[in-house]
């Protein structure tokens, strides 16, 4: 089992093809057939025949690259990652700092 696994996205960002395996985080990291491949866990038939399609015929693997690319930085860099975890913190902080409503007129 794997959490989310920054080296897939280190390995999107580089424009490769990457392919891991269907559990824990890894399904956040990888969307299966847009910016690489998910394969179940011990399926080593998948994977070879993955392997063997990527390197005979990498052209037709050129649009997943280019949208894995695309897909790393512009979601998964650190100063957007940044942003969003600043936004949901302040968004938690105003709403715990709400008064409380109990449906009674002051």
């Amino acid at each position: 089992m794997e959490g989310f696994d920054i080296t897939f996205l280190e390995a999107s960002a580089r424009g490769k093809i990457v392919i891991g395996s269907d559990s824990g985080g890894i399904p956040d990291a990888i969307e299966d057939g847009l910016s690489g491949f998910l394969i179940k866990p011990g399926d080593d038939t998948h994977l070879a025949d993955l392997l063997d399609e990527i390197l005979s015929e990498p052209e037709k693997f050129d649009h997943m690259r280019q949208y894995a690319k695309k897909r790393a930085i512009e979601e998964f860099d650190w100063d957007i990652i940044i942003d969003r975890t600043i936004e949901i913190i302040s968004r938690r902080l105003q709403s715990s700092s709400a008064p409380e409503r109990t449906g009674q007129a002051p």
